[in-house]
């Protein structure tokens, strides 16, 4: 496998990654296959998530009916049944073996750079940062690439492409029950995720300073530990260590709170979601004649397991 060229440069990964980045973008086209093939499974999983919910609600429903021709109405959708469940956690399996095989070995090979670049000129950078800089940087920064990927980039992509398909599913049988369901899977999976970076950046770029503060004080203090104690100052390092926890703890309760909210938001549309398909059921297959419950159900469950794909 061959490495991404380019020299190691403190702006690249102190700061923000400039356009000629040679540090994180390259793997994207390394681990194209990768990438790729997580995503189709990531998407047919929730399919079939769905899928086996919406097979299962015809079937409770239709047994419940009086089964004119006996036994064997329902053996198909019971083989659907079947073929969903099983396919479900299988799918599932490989998408996470497979995009977590490409995220490791990507901060591996991020990592292994990193500390050849790091010692290879340790003398200059020494002069110009402090040993809890580095020590942030390979603890904190190069992890946080794994939940970049697998915690927000892959559930936002999975997330858009089931948007579209639930939307154009619906269209097929009512444009305008189509565009309502459009629109609500619109401002779950794209406005609010807006909302958030746009109110929460300045938060955390601010936790993020506060986190490599803590790290270079920690490895300062460690470092400088017998001048705390021939000093007399022992009770002042704690004391200082407590106040700068209490920051951090303030700051991170008011990303958590903010979180609690736009899980509160996100579930009340995915919820109207839901109602608005039990409403266009009940009204498109109860509507007129002999009611159809098994089709109303069907469309209802299947709605639920999108939950799910949509809330990360």
């Amino acid at each position: 496998m061959s490495e991404p060229k380019g020299s190691f440069s403190p702006k690249t990964l102190f700061g923000l990654l400039p356009e000629n980045d040679v540090w994180v973008r390259p793997y994207f086209n390394m681990y194209r296959k990768e990438l790729l093939q997580a995503l189709v499974l990531g998407v047919a999983m929730f399919a079939f998530a769905a899928l086996l919910m919406f097979t299962s609600g015809y079937l409770i429903s239709r047994c419940a009916e009086r089964l004119d021709g006996g036994i064997f109405v329902v053996l198909t959708p019971v083989a659907f049944v079947q073929v969903f469940g099983l396919g479900k956690p299988i799918l599932r399996y490989i998408e996470r073996l497979v995009s977590h095989d490409w995220v490791f070995r990507m901060t591996s090979d991020l990592r292994l750079r990193l500390y050849g670049a790091l010692e290879s000129q340790a003398m200059k950078l020494k002069s110009t940062h402090r040993l809890g800089d580095f020590l942030g940087l390979i603890a904190e920064d190069i992890g946080h690439l794994q939940n970049l990927y697998l915690r927000t980039i892959f559930p936002i992509v999975i997330g858009w492409v089931l948007l579209l398909v639930v939307a154009l599913f619906f269209g097929i049988f009512d444009l305008l029950f189509g565009l309502a369901i459009l629109v609500v899977l619109l401002i779950v999976a794209v406005i609010l995720p807006m909302l958030s970076v746009q109110f929460n950046a300045a938060r955390i770029e601010c936790e993020k300073a506060r986190k490599n503060e803590l790290y270079a004080n920690l490895t300062d203090n460690l470092l400088g530990s017998t001048d705390w104690v021939f000093a007399g100052r022992g009770k002042d390092y704690i004391e200082q260590a407590k106040q700068e926890s209490e920051v951090r703890h303030k700051q991170a309760a008011a990303l958590n709170s903010y979180y609690r909210k736009n899980d509160l938001a996100s579930m009340a549309l995915l919820t109207l979601g839901a109602v608005i398909v039990f409403v266009w059921a009940g009204h498109h297959f109860g509507g007129s004649g002999l009611p159809r419950a098994d089709w109303i159900a069907a469309f209802v469950l299947g709605f639920f397991p999108l939950i799910e794909a949509f809330m990360p």
